[in-house]
């Protein structure tokens, strides 16, 4: 048996090439997410806005993502509340 030991970041712990990748990568993420509200004649209408870096950094640090090293979102569940695994964080590989 082999034991393999992978390495997840924090945004604050990436480097800066890293922090870049993981903001233009969560940005297109938010900016293909539109919002959606009625307008004055009771129509659904669909904006689609363009966010900041700031936005983009408070949304990745709000949600506590983590990361592999080279700014790539790693596939994690954290379970909150009154779930059974509350306060845990698993990471999903392939």
């Amino acid at each position: 048996m082999k034991t393999v030991q992978i390495n997840l970041y924090s945004f604050a712990e990436l480097s800066e090439s890293a922090r870049e990748r993981a903001i233009s990568e969560h940005g297109n993420f938010l900016d293909s997410e539109g919002e959606q509200y009625e307008n004055e004649q009771g129509e659904m209408v669909t904006e689609y806005p363009e966010h900041t870096s700031n936005e983009i950094i408070e949304s990745i640090e709000a949600n506590e993502y983590l990361f592999f090293a080279n700014g790539e979102l790693a596939s994690c569940c954290t379970y909150v509340d009154k779930h059974p695994k509350a306060g845990t964080t698993e990471f999903t590989f392939k």
